[in-house]
Parts: C-alpha cells; structure tokens; sequence
C-alpha cells in the first residue's frame, strides 16, 4: 500500500491509505485526534494540522465546528456516515438527535468547499442514514 504519491502540487492521499487510517486510528471518536496531515483531491486542499483550506484558487476560512466535521467525514472517507455518530463526535453525547443542527453545519460547508453546492461532489447526502466524504484521487 502506498501511504502518499508525490505530484507537482502536493501530496495526494489515496484511498487505501484514508481507509487504513480510519482502521489504524482505533475508532477514537473526537475528531482533533483524527483524519490525515493533508488531503488533496481535485481543487480541495486541507491541511489538517495548520487547519487551511484551499477551494480551487481560494482561501476558505470554516468555524471549529465546521472544521470538525470536515475532518470527520475526511477520517471516515468513502463510507456512509449516520447523523448520530456525526452529531456526537462533534457536538458531544447530548447531541445525537439534533439532525437540524448538522444539516445547517452541512449547507454552510458545502457552500465553502463545493465548487457547485447544489451538485455536491464531496459531501454527499446518505438519505435516511446520513453523509458520505467523496474521495476523488
């Protein structure tokens, strides 16, 4: 398994290794503990460990929660996760069944990283279960 590929750009991480971080992390369920040290896919650019985002040409800023949540769905890359899970590695334990919270956190984040937030390419809708982060290496 190849943990990074260099490219001209930046380090892309490719699938087998966001899915071997998520199996290697133990299943921690605070998301500072988790996610890679960059992810590159297309025009998305995260730094996990300064906390900078890159959409196409743009610099976007996000709110901890939102940062969070990316970082979440980033750890969790390519499988469904449920609202609750989501809900409370976030927002804490209290907050399972407060799904209007995180469809709010939701649309102002898609708005910031989707090229087009109508027509998400990252993160996906899961109906009746939850989100899915879209790896596209």
């Amino acid at each position: 398994m190849r943990a990074l590929t260099t490219t001209s750009r930046s380090h892309l991480v490719n699938r087998n290794c966001l899915l071997a971080f998520a199996l290697l992390s133990g299943g921690h369920r605070h998301p500072s503990t988790t996610g890679p040290g960059t992810f590159v896919s297309g025009d998305l650019e995260i730094d996990f460990e300064t906390r900078k985002i890159r959409s196409g040409k743009k610099a976007v800023r996000l709110t901890p929660k939102e940062f969070d949540l990316l970082r979440y769905l980033v750890s969790h890359a390519g499988k469904p996760v449920p609202h609750r899970e989501l809900l409370q590695a976030v927002w804490g334990p209290d907050y399972g069944d407060q799904t209007d919270y995180l469809r709010v956190f939701m649309t102002h984040l898609r708005k910031k990283i989707e090229p087009n937030p109508a027509k998400p390419q990252y993160i996906l809708t899961e109906p009746w279960i939850g989100y899915r982060f879209d790896i596209r290496i």
